[in-house]
């Protein structure tokens, strides 16, 4: 399967006052020749009070309910990318993927926080497992795009927890990829709740083979 990320609906997730990074984001994508890409609004959540899983709940309710909307949106238009606007274009950027034709989602981004692995199945992908990341998501298949959004939608509202940790673990359940050297990472230099670069602009953790998983 040949994907080329320049012609694919691609969705940037954006608050209103982050004025500076929708200018950013425009200009990156423009700039790497993405044809079809436009803004869905980011979401500010009030009244969770707390810290819970070492960030503030507000903002990971919000966070996650903007990444729900953004899913809904592009659901009907597989394949399609969903970005958060803090995101950078690395040096290790290709815009065309060739997946095998039963990928389900490809983690163009990925975060080392936790216990992130992968295992290598050619010389660009490894197939990966409790990545805890959403910023750079290219979804492909019904199957997995209808599981995230319920899986999500549960952690959100009934267990009131960030909503990447739901798809962390239904990794296992489907063949999602990455490249070995991530495409995308959340900038410090962006505006944003956290800094994550440290986490997000560095390969996950890749074990060469696999005999079961």
């Amino acid at each position: 399967m040949l994907i080329d990320l320049r012609i694919v609906p691609v969705l940037w997730i954006n608050l209103e006052e982050h004025k500076e990074n929708a200018n950013n984001i425009t200009a990156m994508l423009n700039g790497y020749g993405f044809e079809n890409h436009r803004r869905t609004p980011g979401i500010r959540v009030n009244g969770f009070d707390g810290v819970s899983y070492h960030q503030k709940i507000d903002h990971y309710m919000g966070v996650g309910l903007a990444q729900l909307n953004g899913m809904r949106q592009i659901k009907s238009s597989l394949p399609a990318l969903v970005l958060e606007d803090d995101v950078a274009i690395s040096s290790n950027f290709n815009p065309v993927l060739e997946v095998p034709d039963d990928t389900d989602a490809v983690y163009l981004g990925v975060s080392r926080a936790g216990n992130a692995f992968g295992y290598k199945i050619s010389d660009k992908y490894a197939r990966i497992f409790n990545v805890l990341s959403a910023h750079a998501i290219l979804y492909i298949s019904d199957k997995f795009i209808n599981d995230a959004i319920e899986s999500s939608k549960k952690c959100l509202i009934d267990d009131q927890a960030p909503f990447d940790l739901a798809m962390s673990q239904m990794l296992a359940r489907h063949n999602v990829l990455t490249p070995l050297n991530p495409y995308f990472y959340q900038s410090n230099q962006r505006q944003s709740e956290n800094k994550w670069e440290h986490l997000t602009n560095c390969p996950i953790k890749i074990y060469e083979k696999t005999t079961s998983v």
